[in-house]
């Protein structure tokens, strides 16, 4: 696709929209996809023409678009070399999509050796200058462990950034990584959620007993969180989570009085259906987050598969409990999803 830079001379943008597919996660490899249109031979030449010179004088726009053009042929015979040059160029000083680029090249191994730590590095750099395809490549890295050593904490916050951005394949990432971190849940109502592990710091939010989050890293005394719902991050005190949610307290002798007994003198168990809390009005209206998920008959992911959903399928929540949604699908068809799979509708 063609895009003008922001400079005074505008120059055309080419950009190549080569990133880490979403499938990434789950093993794939590197997307080798080309979705820069051919330039017919005399328009290519012209955009050289404007482009080569502010290259040369240092501007880094230009620089990367002249590695676009290398990388492509476009106007120049084809050089992966010279198109890592000009990058290299436009990325020391902080041209973020010549730094995905670079990421790109060194994960695929495109005119040089496959080097994924060194993709790491540009990926990296690309991240933290706000490039959000960068941010999506990063977290499958951390995933994988591929290049670096395995975060699963920091593959979220790297995700969560990328799905702000507004890149696609992050928010199908996000919800894989999601389910592989320990979730939390708070303790009481009330609990403040800083923006760093410091009690002076700004408090983002309060949360809700009960609310969940995934844990993404621990440090003495405080946990860095992401809320499940609106994947919101922050910091929470460590002894303000528990691993279960909190029960409703009860009196005793109240439980002696109104609870029932099945044959063995166990306390009878709520049916799947019974269990939790009910859900109603605007939190009661979801919508599925990710493709191929599994709806169950209980809440649990040992109970029995009765059917999947995908991505924006509406759900109707009915109850909630312990991380789990019984929802109401298209058609009629009821049962038991990870909450962390849903989102509010907009």
């Amino acid at each position: 696709m063609f895009q003008r830079c922001q400079s005074d001379r505008a120059a055309v943008a080419v950009i190549v929209a080569a990133i880490l597919c979403a499938a990434a996660v789950a093993g794939a490899g590197v997307a080798d996809t080309k979705e820069t249109p051919d330039i017919a031979p005399a328009k290519a030449q012209k955009m050289l023409a404007r482009i080569q010179p502010r290259a040369k004088d240092g501007h880094a726009n230009a620089q990367y678009n002249l590695g676009v053009m290398y990388a492509n042929g476009y106007g120049v015979e084809q050089s992966w070399a010279k198109a890592r040059q000009w990058y290299r160029k436009a990325a020391e000083q902080h041209q973020a999509r010549a730094e995905q680029n670079l990421g790109v090249m060194y994960a695929q191994g495109r005119g040089v050796a496959a080097d994924k730590a060194e993709a790491v590095h540009w990926f990296g750099r690309a991240a933290r200058d706000g490039q959000a395809a960068a941010q999506n490549n990063l977290a499958v890295l951390y995933a994988r462990g591929d290049g670096v050593d395995q975060d699963l904490g920091q593959a979220a916050i790297w995700a969560v950034r990328a799905v702000r951005g507004g890149n696609a394949e992050a928010s199908n990432n996000l919800s894989r990584i999601v389910g592989r971190l320990p979730h939390r849940y708070v303790a009481s109502n009330g609990t403040a959620m800083h923006s760093s592990p410091d009690a002076e710091t700004q408090v983002k939010m309060r949360l809700k007993r009960n609310t969940a989050v995934a844990r993404l890293e621990s440090k003495p005394r405080w946990t860095r969180v992401l809320l499940l719902d609106g994947h919101r991050l922050g910091w929470i005190k460590a002894r303000a989570l528990r691993q279960q949610k909190t029960t409703e307290q009860t009196h005793s002798d109240e439980l002696s009085a109104n609870g029932t007994q099945d044959q063995q003198g166990q306390p009878a168990q709520p049916s799947a259906g019974k269990r939790g809390h009910a859900v109603s009005g605007a939190a009661a209206k979801q919508i599925v987050a990710a493709d191929s998920v599994n709806v169950h008959g209980g809440p649990a992911r040992s109970a029995p598969v009765k059917f999947q959903v995908s991505a924006g399928d509406h759900a109707t929540v009915k109850r909630a409990w312990q991380g789990w949604m019984l929802a109401t699908f298209s058609g009629g068809r009821e049962g038991w999803i990870a909450g962390f799979l849903l989102q509010k509708r907009s």
